[in-house]
């Protein structure tokens, strides 16, 4: 009998001591690149602009939730923001709103970026920071009217309409008084007068830009500069 007991706390013992199998890990989610992951992102907060509820939103994140890699990146993608100087309100506005819904982490960490954005102050443009800023602008130009639009509306804090007519009007003078002006140049020209010439807060930009636009592009003309579309039919 007691050699029965002694065999059994002997096995009991082994199974104990025995080592564990591990649980098997979950999956480590593939990370997305930089740009695909500003692309989610925006259109994320595109879909919180258009009231989607919680449970759609969850839905649409799916597994990035837990995306660690989506985590950092948002992290960074908050330092850029709160380095800029383009006070992006819309954007950030956005950012608290989606933490407000309630979606986990990522949430947490945009509202929080979102509400440091906001709180910022910032002084009108300072001399140095025009030209930088209108290169930007003219970038936004190739994205369409809306947003340009949008662009010059969240600097309204910084330079208004008025404020960007009469800084351009002296850029114009060394645009068009350079040995080597941009020819490059006129075409964003043009399109930005176009996309701006129905709202009246940004008529002193556009005509100034439509007439310099105007003026490169007659200039290359008559130095054969200006892009060659071949023969006429």
């Amino acid at each position: 009998m007691l050699q029965k007991i002694l065999q059994w706390l002997k096995e009991l013992t082994q199974q104990q001591s025995a080592p564990q199998e591990p649980e098997p890990s979950q999956p480590e989610i593939k990370p997305l690149s930089d740009a695909d992951y500003e692309i989610l992102f925006l259109r994320l907060l595109e879909k919180v602009a258009a009231d989607w509820e919680q449970s759609r939103i969850l839905e649409y994140l799916g597994e990035r939730r837990q995306d660690r890699f989506f985590k950092s990146w948002l992290r960074r993608f908050g330092k850029t923001i709160l380095s800029s100087p383009v006070p992006n309100r819309q954007l950030a506005e956005g950012m608290v709103k989606l933490g407000d819904i309630g979606c986990g982490e990522i949430g947490e960490i945009a509202r929080d970026i979102g509400r440091q954005q906001l709180a910022r102050e910032f002084e009108p443009l300072k001399e140095a920071e025009w030209e930088e800023l209108f290169k930007q602008l003219l970038q936004r130009v190739g994205r369409g009217r809306e947003a340009t639009v949008e662009f010059l509306e969240d600097l309204q804090g910084r330079a208004t309409g008025e404020q960007w007519g009469q800084w351009f009007g002296g850029y114009q003078e060394r645009l068009l008084g350079s040995k080597m002006p941009d020819y490059q140049l006129a075409g964003g020209l043009l399109e930005l007068a176009e996309q701006l010439e129905s709202l009246p807060e940004f008529g002193d930009l556009a005509k100034v830009a439509g007439q310099t636009g105007s003026e490169l592009r007659a200039i290359a003309e008559n130095l054969q500069i200006w892009e060659y579309d071949g023969p006429d039919a």
